[in-house]
């Protein structure tokens, strides 16, 4: 199911593409169809990711996944991820709460959102994890509407980096016969034109540092006040979005919102509207190794 903006852009651009296919093309497709032929799948033997798939215990719930994705390590190794962000997490998410999960992956708050009751959207560039999305959310009989797609600020295309990994990573790469065969494309839109009015009542956003590029425009999300979870580090953001990290934190307190950082090493932090906490701390974070600082901000 697509979102009313969605569905509006959609329809605009199938308006274009219509009667570009011959009819009789129409035709042999709806026969094969009807003959019972499978139009989608070959009988061929096809050796890939699920081939790879195995059924891992994450928290209280199960997941499909690839034993050799790192982003997965720590799922398969201890049956937990990002240990420290799920106990707010779920403190946070109440039944009936709309969440907006960008940068979804292979669908681990996903899940765990739809499993409280929420009712979840999620976004991710990468064919294979949306359709790992679509597999763990049918492993445990909850409902995500998947949207296959890239957040930008504009409709167009995304490039990410091909790699077995299901951590994608977009950037603007240089699109030539050399890394043609490294590179995979996504439709992009900007997060306003994707969920058309609808509530988000929480936003859970990881897109490697590409968060201030999808933001920056979202004047219609920001104005229902949804609470955020956010990842944070001033390189990322620069590489991804162009901007220092303190750009993406500025559209949260401009628009009065509060930061907790998500202890790793320790309690969480309240840091009010103070960046510069922020930065020194994620700083600090940095020095011990930690690359990644995650937020709670509410407005």
């Amino acid at each position: 199911m697509m979102g009313t903006g969605l569905g509006v852009l959609w329809k605009r651009i199938t308006r274009r593409q219509a009667g570009s296919v011959a009819p009789r093309a129409v035709q042999t497709l709806a026969q094969r169809e009807n003959a019972g032929i499978d139009t989608a799948m070959t009988n061929e033997n096809v050796s890939g990711l699920g081939a790879r798939l195995q059924k891992f215990k994450c928290f209280d719930f199960e997941l499909y996944l690839d034993s050799t994705d790192r982003t997965a390590s720590p799922i398969v190794q201890h049956g937990i991820y990002e240990h420290h962000i799920m106990p707010v997490f779920r403190e946070t998410v109440k039944s009936g709460m709309r969440i907006l999960d960008v940068g979804a992956n292979i669908g681990v708050y996903a899940i765990a959102g739809s499993r409280l009751g929420a009712e979840v959207i999620a976004i991710d560039a990468s064919p294979e994890n949306c359709k790992l999305i679509g597999i763990n959310a049918k492993l445990n009989n909850v409902s995500v509407e998947i949207l296959p797609m890239a957040v930008s600020d504009t409709v167009g295309m995304a490039l990410f980096g091909r790699t077995s990994d299901s951590n994608k990573i977009i950037r603007p790469f240089d699109l030539a016969p050399h890394t043609f065969d490294h590179l995979d494309a996504a439709f992009a839109a900007p997060i306003d034109t994707i969920i058309g009015g609808r509530r988000i009542d929480l936003v859970k956003i990881d897109i490697e540092g590409r968060e201030h590029a999808a933001l920056k425009g979202a004047n219609g999300l920001f104005a229902q006040r949804p609470i955020f979870f956010l990842e944070y580090a001033n390189g990322m953001s620069i590489a991804g979005s162009g901007v220092p990290g303190a750009e993406l934190l500025k559209l949260f307190t401009d628009r009065g919102y509060k930061i907790m950082i998500i202890g790793l090493r320790g309690p969480n932090v309240e840091c009010g509207n103070d960046i510069a906490m922020v930065d020194r701390i994620a700083n600090e974070e940095l020095a011990a190794g930690i690359t990644i600082t995650d937020l709670l901000l509410t407005p």
